[in-house]
């Protein structure tokens, strides 16, 4: 029998921390257990799934806050890298640093979708074909047994006729018999050993297993068809649609990356990164890479529970642990007695044939078969050897119809035998075994838990970089850089302005572009900021606030709630409040 060798990738999956609940699988079995077993078993993945919503959440925040945060951590928020060459200061190379983490980030994500699509896809798609292999094996199988049952169903429901009705008719086939007509042995023998014989084989086994061998041959064959088309419909290939896209996505990160580094923002540059590219990568690329992204942690939750599952198959029972622990265990805490003819069958299967061979009933059938043939031939050739025609005149007694069916008996027993010994064959233990040692020794607890751990230590890292993309997420846009100084000039390196946002209740407004958004980062040539001049009104709560009025005498105010440099414009009209909030502005 194969022998079983534990990896080391099912050995640290097994012994994974569990809180103090145990790794024993075999607990699932039994609705008392199975809770202690869960809960061990989800520790990794609630930490995962924590960290994701603590990361998120951290993210969120920081969009929701952006105008609260400090310059220097504005980019956090989503916000463009803005340069003021106005400044004697240095420019700072924060944004070069942050575009070289983002394309770092990007390099880790392209090696590790190639890790998950070669180890992880790639050992999958090999288990996948073992699968199909062994399963068409099991098809192979169960074809020759249930070919094997039929016949003996169908020579076993006639033989059980005849059987009847000689036990029925040879004891008085003779009623004027005494001792000098066919003699006392012959008595004997027909009484103590021929109807013996075949009455011992009561049924031909119909009744006792043969019938209910068929209706499990016929249920196992429905699962390998099941298994079959299982197989077909779970199309690896379509696991493509998650890791292309992703590929595709990162890419065009990238490019906009580089693009954002060569196009400087400056009046001079003569690379510019398009406005409608831009657009593109805000409104498109991000959210749909963000989704992948959140679906590759989401995914790396569920794998961990499903690669732990499986390490924990290949691993019951006292150390160092193999899959038949597992499976007999398993049977044993669900309530099957261990001296049952499933549970002593089954054993000796997984066991690689070391137990007692427990299917003793084909064997006796066997010897009561080749008994019952021996007796027949017996009575054949003594009833030839003294003639039908003449043992009827002794007996005054037809008997050549009860001897016909002597003879036909015999027959149908011959073709039993042949079909009993294709049965023993059908059944070795070498056969059934290697077929189990394929499925689990090779299939579940070598590719298959292979597959599941590089999925996993692929998914966690492209995760991991995949969010730290999105958290870095301004690299791919262009700097917004000041060229000149201005009256009013927003961001003013010099002071900081306290303005009142009045949250307007009445006139109608409208959002104006930015010069970050509208100017591509262009502040020279692609047009000025609108002039602002302070002004002052009184609300309804009473007292002024203090704000800024464009050329045209159009209120401009600043909404905390969106990007740092979108302006919220008004019609020139007394505002109308109910409450207002403080914000802080450059």
């Amino acid at each position: 029998a194969p022998i079983y060798r534990q990896s080391n990738i099912i050995s640290s999956w097994h012994n994974l921390a569990r809180g103090g609940n145990t790794n024993e699988i075999s607990y699932l079995a039994s609705s008392e257990t199975q809770g202690e077993y869960i809960a061990g078993t989800l520790i990794i993945s609630i930490i995962l799934l924590l960290s994701l919503i603590i990361w998120g959440g951290i993210l969120i925040y920081l969009r929701c806050n952006d105008v609260d945060l400090p310059e220097n951590a504005r980019f956090l928020a989503g916000c463009r890298f803005e340069t003021d060459l106005t400044s004697s200061l240095k420019p700072s190379k924060r944004p070069l640093y942050a575009r070289l983490t983002f394309l770092f980030a990007s390099l880790m994500v392209f090696i590790f979708t190639i890790v998950l699509v070669e180890k992880g896809l790639g050992d999958l798609q090999s288990a996948e074909d073992l699968v199909q292999a062994e399963n068409l094996r099991i098809k192979l199988f169960l074809e020759d047994c249930d070919r094997v049952a039929i016949t003996m169903i169908e020579n076993g429901f006639p033989a059980r006729v005849l059987r009847d009705r000689i036990l029925e008719e040879l004891p008085e086939f003779c009623p004027k018999n005494n001792d000098t007509v066919l003699g006392f042995d012959f008595k004997i023998r027909l009484k103590d050993e021929y109807l013996d014989a075949i009455d011992a084989l009561e049924d031909f086994y119909l009744d006792k297993w043969l019938l209910d061998a068929k209706e499990s041959i016929d249920r196992l064959w429905n699962g390998t068809v099941t298994v079959n088309e299982t197989i077909e419909d779970t199309n690896l290939g379509m696991i493509g649609w998650y890791w292309i896209p992703l590929v595709i996505f990162t890419s065009i990160l990238v490019l906009g990356t580089i693009m954002a580094i060569i196009d400087t923002g400056e009046e001079a540059c003569k690379y510019k990164s398009p406005e409608r590219f831009q657009w593109f990568l805000k409104k498109n690329v991000l959210p749909l890479f963000i989704l992948w992204a959140v679906g590759s942690w989401l995914m790396a939750v569920v794998f961990a529970v499903i690669a732990t599952m499986n390490a924990d198959i290949c691993a019951g029972g006292p150390s160092p642990g193999n899959p038949d622990n597992t499976m007999m265990d398993s049977l044993a805490r669900n309530g099957y007695s261990t001296e049952g003819v499933f549970y002593k069958s089954l054993q000796y299967y997984v066991r690689g044939c070391t137990t007692e061979f427990f299917f003793t009933d084909i064997l006796d059938y066997k010897f009561e078969l080749v008994r019952a043939i021996g007796e027949s031939k017996y009575m054949l050739e003594l009833v030839r050897e003294y003639g039908t025609i003449e043992m009827s005149e002794d007996c005054k007694n037809d008997i050549s119809g009860v001897m016909v069916a002597v003879d036909d008996l015999e027959t149908l027993m011959q073709f039993l035998l042949i079909d009993t010994d294709r049965a023993i064959e059908e059944i070795r233990c070498e056969r059934l075994n290697s077929i189990y040692a394929e499925l689990f020794y090779k299939g579940t607890c070598q590719f298959t838990a292979h597959s599941l751990a590089w999925i996993f230590y692929s998914l966690v890292p492209i995760s991991i970089f995949a969010m730290l993309m999105i958290t870095l997420r301004s690299a791919v846009l262009p700097n917004f850089v000041w060229e000149e100084e201005e009256k009013e000039k927003r961001r003013s390196s010099v002071v900081r302005k306290q303005i009142t946002y009045t949250t307007i209740a009445g006139p109608q407004q409208h959002l104006a572009l930015p010069p970050s958004e509208g100017y591509s980062g262009h502040s020279k040539n692609e047009g000025a900021m609108p002039q602002l001049t302070q002004y002052s009104h009184a609300s309804h709560g009473g007292g002024g606030n203090e704000g800024y009025s464009g050329e045209n005498g159009h209120a401009l105010a600043r909404s905390p709630h969106d990007d740092p440099n979108v302006y919220l414009q008004e019609e020139a009209q007394p505002i109308q409040t109910n409450t207002t909030t403080t914000i802080t502005t450059y």
